[in-house]
């Protein structure tokens, strides 16, 4: 093709047609410039349908992780209903208990402590790390995306917390002391002293009082309801993701 542009420009100078060759050279240009515009836009094309199906593989990945959130706090609710429950009936027990086997007792029924939540960010931390987050076409389902995950990180420093207060707290009960004394010689010898059991006005009382009722309060209430509020996150979040997998198919 380029010798046959050659050899016309060639014989229009050999017969003089100088005002010919500048036409057509000019002609040549326009087309070799149309050529590149075409190539460019073909270009631009194929990178933003491989832009495209990357998005779309990004936020059905990220929908499947969304479900599963979903599906977890759901379990979790359910599960902290009943400890809940538990935690009420033993702050009744605990003003009727008369020694150290009732207040064991009610200590069974409390959950002092919980483990972190099993929440996946794999898919998240790649849009973040590849920068696809940033690139995402619909600006309310990028915001949307950022606010769940920052709403879970919050609520996980608050209950981290809540946690270590409760800790805090926990080391000041004769119950604390109890369990030290079985851990260094394997059984309870007998010798705690028991007369504040049952006794509003003792310190040992409203030690123990204050964390059960802190422990029931915040570690279980608290934890239930920020565990609803990413509930109801996820959801409207899993929403727009299937609203925009179904537009780009």
């Amino acid at each position: 093709m380029i010798k046959f542009f050659r050899k016309i420009r060639q014989n229009l100078l050999s017969e003089g047609k100088t005002g010919k060759y500048l036409k057509y050279a000019i002609g040549e240009i326009i087309l070799v410039v149309i050529g590149i515009l075409i190539a460019l836009q073909i270009n631009s094309w194929n990178d933003e349908r491989l832009n495209s199906v990357k998005e779309y593989t990004f936020l059905n990945e990220l929908s499947k992780s969304i479900e599963s959130d979903i599906v977890y706090f759901q379990k979790q609710d359910s599960i902290r209903t009943a400890y809940e429950s538990n935690s009420d009936k033993a702050l009744l027990m605990f003003y009727d208990a008369k020694n150290y086997n009732d207040l064991l007792l009610v200590d069974s029924l409390f959950t002092f402590q919980w483990g972190d939540w099993e929440i996946s960010r794999s898919v998240y931390e790649e849009m973040l790390n590849t920068g696809s987050l940033y690139t995402l076409k619909n600006d309310k389902l990028k915001d949307k995306i950022a606010n769940y995950y920052t709403l879970i990180e919050s609520r996980v420093y608050a209950l981290k917390k809540i946690n270590d207060v409760s800790i805090k707290l926990s080391e000041n009960t004769v119950l604390y002391q109890l369990e030290l004394l079985r851990n260094s010689n394997g059984a309870y010898n007998g010798k705690l002293k028991d007369a504040w059991i049952g006794d509003p006005n003792s310190s040992e009382f409203m030690s123990l009082y204050k964390f059960y009722r802190f422990t029931n309060s915040n570690c279980n209430t608290y934890r239930r309801m920020f565990g609803a509020q990413i509930l109801k996150r996820g959801n409207e979040l899993l929403e727009e993701l299937n609203n925009e997998l179904n537009l780009s198919k």
